[in-house]
C-alpha cells in the first residue's frame, strides 16, 4: 500500500484539524516532536496555513516570551511531559500535537495506519533514529514519488537497501547483523519467496 501523502502534506492536514477543533478564532497550536526532526517541515506547513511560526531552541518556555495576536503555530522540539502544566491555556483555548517523525510518517499512509505503526516503532526501537529520520525524510519529503509501505518498511531494516536478497549476497556471513534485526531480515527474506532451512546449522 503506498503512502498517501507527503509529510508536509500531512503535517498541514494535522493542523488544520488542530486549529479547526481550537476553541479560540485565531488559535495557538503547540506541537511537540520529541527528536526535533520535524522543524521545516512544521513550518513549511504552518506558512501555507498562513500562521505564525515560532520555534523554541532552549526551553519550550521562551516560546511564552511573547504572547500570539494571530493563528500561530509554537514548535516545540522536547517531549511534551516535562513541560504540560506550563501551557494548560494553549490545551484550552488553542490546541496541541504531540508527533514525532514517526508518527508523522504513519499518518501519510492514510488508508493502512494499522500496518504503518511499524514505522512509529522501527523509528522509536532504532539505535540511531537520526538515520531512521533521514530515511522516513527522505522517502516521504524530497523523493520523486511516494514509497510503498512495504518498501519503507524493509529500508528501514536494511539501511536504505530495498532487496533483502541483495542485502544478505553482498556481504558475509560476519557482516550480518547479530540482534533482533537478523530477525526481521529473516522475515524480509520470506515474504521475498525464499525458503527458511530447517535447521541452522552454520551463517
Amino acid at each position: 500500500m503506498p503512502a498517501t501523502q507527503s509529510l508536509s502534506e500531512a503535517a498541514e492536514a494535522k493542523l488544520t484539524d488542530a486549529i479547526n477543533d481550537a476553541v479560540d478564532d485565531a488559535p495557538t497550536i503547540l506541537w511537540w516532536d520529541e527528536g526535533g526532526y520535524l522543524e521545516n517541515i512544521v513550518e513549511t506547513a504552518a506558512d501555507s496555513l498562513g500562521c505564525e511560526f515560532h520555534v523554541a531552541t532552549d526551553t519550550p518556555l521562551e516560546l511564552r516570551a511573547t504572547a500570539p495576536r494571530d493563528q500561530t503555530v509554537w514548535y516545540a522540539p522536547k517531549p511534551k511531559d516535562e513541560y504540560t502544566d506550563w501551557f494548560e491555556d494553549i490545551e484550552t483555548t488553542g490546541n496541541v500535537i504531540s508527533a514525532d517523525i514517526g508518527a508523522l510518517a504513519v499518518a501519510c499512509f492514510e488508508n493502512d495506519q494499522v500496518q504503518a505503526w511499524s514505522l512509529q516503532s522501527a523509528y522509536e526501537d532504532a539505535s540511531d533514529t537520526r538515520r531512521v529520520a533521514e530515511l522516513l525524510y527522505e522517502s516521504l519529503e524530497t523523493s520523486s514519488g511516494l514509497p510503498g509501505l512495504e518498501t519503507l518498511q524493509t529500508q528501514i531494516v536494511l539501511d536504505g537497501d530495498e532487496n533483502p536478497i541483495k542485502y544478505v549476497l553482498e556481504r558475509s556471513a560476519d557482516r550480518l547483523p547479530t540482534d533482533e534485526t537478523l530477525d526481521d531480515i529473516q522475515e524480509l527474506l520470506l515474504s521475498h519467496g525464499v525458503d527458511a532451512v530447517e535447521v541452522v546449522t552454520d551463517p
